[in-house]
């Protein structure tokens, strides 16, 4: 047998080897095209939680109770859009009390680069404030940490439930510095700003709800004097309404 020439068994199992090579390869792109599909088209915000999702009743914090009551005792740690929930009560929301005396800005030496709206044909559901990479980001509320994960495209994330049954969603953070369960105070550091998941650039993709459902941040918080517009937030059927009584010393109560 010539040495140069190979068995006609080998050569044939030799062709075999690059079509099984695509053939695998195509097979772990359609393996892959569902999880892309879901993250590029559906919002991690929008996104309800299977029937697995871990739901626990919230801790017995005293300041949490009136939110746990609007929650209906609800807690998940897994999701920021925990479920719908029906609201068609009219809810008026104290956002400054004698529990509760203090605001906080999220971030300091902020741009805003983002608004909260429609963008590029999709929902934008929160406002992006630009930051540095070592810049500290800060609970705008009293309340206790629900999440504090990595979560799809938010990236690292932190989300803070209030007395008053309002949450705060801080995302794309380089450092988590609380836990769930913990309490915070307003003005308190919660991490650090970064560009984890779905982000080109350092920012803060700050975003506020109630019921799980996001609305406009610049309904309560003005972001170019930064101080809050009001001292009460009226929702009627679960949309926010602004009372006509304006937050004049809000400024004072900025850390």
């Amino acid at each position: 047998m010539n040495g140069n020439k190979l068995p006609r068994r080998h050569v044939e199992r030799s062709r075999d080897i690059p079509l099984l090579r695509v053939s695998l390869f195509f097979l772990f792109l359609l393996s892959t095209i569902p999880a892309i599909a879901q993250d590029t088209l559906v919002s991690a915000s929008d996104t309800i939680p299977s029937a697995n999702d871990t739901i626990i009743i919230p801790p017995p914090h005293d300041t949490l109770r009136p939110a746990n009551k609007l929650y209906q005792n609800t807690w998940s740690l897994e999701h920021v859009r925990h479920r719908r929930l029906e609201h068609t009560d009219t809810t008026i929301l104290e956002l400054i009390t004698t529990e509760t005396p203090v605001f906080s800005m999220p971030a300091r030496d902020f741009r805003v680069i983002s608004q909260y709206g429609m963008r590029n044909g999709r929902m934008h559901t929160g406002i992006d404030l630009r930051q540095r990479p070592t810049d500290s980001l800060f609970a705008v509320f009293d309340g206790m940490v629900r999440m504090a994960k990595g979560y799809s495209s938010y990236g690292n994330l932190v989300v803070i439930r209030h007395a008053n049954g309002l949450e705060t969603v801080y995302s794309h953070l380089s450092e988590i510095h609380v836990q769930p369960f913990q309490t915070v105070r307003a003005g308190e550091s919660i991490g650090l700003a970064g560009r984890t998941g779905r982000a080109t650039t350092e920012h803060l993709h700050f975003e506020i709800r109630f019921f799980y459902e996001h609305f406009d941040p610049n309904l309560l918080i003005d972001f170019e004097e930064q101080c809050l517009r009001v001292k009460t937030l009226m929702f009627v059927d679960g949309q926010p309404v602004l009372e006509t009584e304006e937050n004049e010393d809000a400024e004072e109560l900025n850390n």
